[in-house]
């Protein structure tokens, strides 16, 4: 992108959505969240008020996901990155968010695959 931006990305089809216990979430929405997709890939939010914000792609949790999901490995899986701002975390929508996973400073556009959930984690 000329914005100085990169792009990546697992985007693939829609699935079914059930059981969610959040619909949207926004940069507002301070707290930690599990945000799984539809290629099996949990996201882990930690939203914060003093603009430290992160978040972690965690290792995929399902055995068998549909032909139509693309299943990809992106750049420092498993890592706690910088978060800077969410462009779109919807149930039943392909999520969407900006991150440091580069260290010159770049940001990185990620494109994931179907939001299915959003849940709150506990406070550890």
């Amino acid at each position: 992108m000329s914005c100085g931006m990169e792009c990546e990305g697992d985007r693939g089809d829609s699935l079914s959505v059930e059981g969610t216990e959040l619909r949207t979430l926004t940069d507002l929405d301070i707290g930690r969240w599990r945000v799984t997709t539809g290629s099996g890939s949990p996201h882990v939010f930690d939203l914060r008020t003093d603009g430290t914000s992160t978040v972690a792609r965690l290792p995929r949790q399902v055995s068998q996901i549909s032909d139509r999901d693309l299943i990809a490995d992106l750049r420092r899986d498993g890592d706690t990155l910088p978060l800077v701002g969410i462009r779109n975390l919807t149930v039943g929508e392909d999520g969407i968010f900006y991150l440091r996973v580069r260290t010159d400073g770049v940001v990185t556009l990620r494109h994931t695959t179907t939001v299915i959930s959003i849940k709150p984690l506990e406070v550890s």
